[in-house]
């Protein structure tokens, strides 16, 4: 059996990890949109989180789409240069997957001059 202590220790513990893991999926569905994986981890990392949390959590996060909108924020007031957007988007935290993924996108759209040499 257990004691009365051990079972509200082990009670709290729990709710502390689905408390935890609650709020990470808060955090990162109110700013995938403007941040990468690299920096979503950083900054969660930072707030104390257990590191097995965040990568669970951000294991499966798809965010080409969310690189693209970032991208097109980004041109609508910068010169249309893939490389500095690429540099952008690093400094976001976005990957190497998701950068590309944008930048393909953007230039399907017609972001960018026929120029517009990397």
């Amino acid at each position: 059996t257990t004691t009365p202590l051990y079972s509200s220790a082990a009670s709290v513990v729990y709710t502390r990890h689905i408390d935890d893991a609650e709020f990470v999926r808060a955090y990162i569905e109110s700013h995938r949109a403007k941040f990468g994986v690299r920096r979503l981890g950083l900054e969660l990392a930072g707030k104390g989180v257990d590191r097995a949390l965040i990568d669970e959590a951000l294991e499966e996060l798809d965010q080409s789409e969310d690189a693209a909108g970032t991208a097109r924020k980004y041109l609508r007031t910068h010169a249309k240069n893939k490389y500095k957007l690429r540099s952008y988007l690093f400094g976001k935290g976005f990957d190497s997957r998701a950068t590309e993924a944008a930048i393909d996108t953007l230039a399907d759209e017609g972001a960018f001059d026929v120029s517009d040499e990397e």
